[in-house]
């Protein structure tokens, strides 16, 4: 990614795909076509390249083909895609396809506080994680990091409780019978989350025990 203009990108893609070209050198046991696999350097840039002839396509593709049939390619191991976020100019109702939601993503997401709808489940949530971490100050930071281990530490808590109520809850229902099992085994997963100190109104959602079984337990 490139936010700040480089009026020679084109040049500078070249040079990056020389290292992961240089370390198939390595891999040389019997010729190219056995170790040298494609390489795709991608380009995500918040300017329009100066440097190339221009179109309106925020997305182009590169290769190696000849100057005067384009149709023949040289090589297709090397391949350079630029995406210029300045030239995506379509609304969240005008996307079309998933190029066109990954561009969108990119422009906006420093102005959404959420996903919008259209776009959930669909991959992007571990990104817009990444950029609100990225944007935090040391203080928030350190913050984001002690909720999640409280997420973590309630998460364990209420697996364990879970497992352990389930195993005396199935050992009574089975003397019991299959009915009462099933309510025992509720007491007996509400008793092991009350004994590991998580709240009433948890218990109430996880076991559907109402607030005065819970404190008789």
């Amino acid at each position: 990614m490139q936010v700040r203009k480089q009026n020679d990108f084109g040049d500078r893609m070249v040079f990056y795909s020389s290292f992961p070209v240089r370390n198939f050198v390595g891999k040389l046991d019997s010729g190219l076509e056995s170790a040298f696999t494609p390489i795709y350097v991608i380009g995500i840039l918040d300017f329009i390249m100066s440097d190339v002839m221009p179109n309106d396509r925020f997305m182009n593709s590169y290769s190696i083909r000849n100057d005067f049939q384009h149709e023949i390619l040289l090589s297709d191991h090397l391949h350079f895609i630029t995406i210029e976020l300045p030239k995506f100019q379509k609304s969240l109702e005008e996307l079309e396809n998933s190029t066109d939601e990954l561009a969108f993503i990119f422009n906006n997401i420093g102005k959404m506080n959420e996903i919008p709808p259209i776009l959930r489940n669909k991959g992007f949530e571990k990104m817009f994680e990444m950029s609100k971490f990225a944007a935090m100050d040391e203080k928030e930071i350190i913050e984001y990091y002690a909720r999640q281990k409280d997420i973590i530490d309630q998460r364990g808590a209420l697996s364990s409780a879970r497992r352990d109520g389930l195993e005396e809850g199935r050992a009574e229902g089975l003397e019991e019978g299959r009915e009462k099992g099933h309510a025992e085994e509720k007491h007996s997963i509400a008793k092991a989350m009350k004994a590991k100190g998580i709240s009433a109104d948890i218990i109430q959602q996880c076991t559907g025990l109402s607030e005065a079984e819970i404190q008789a337990l």
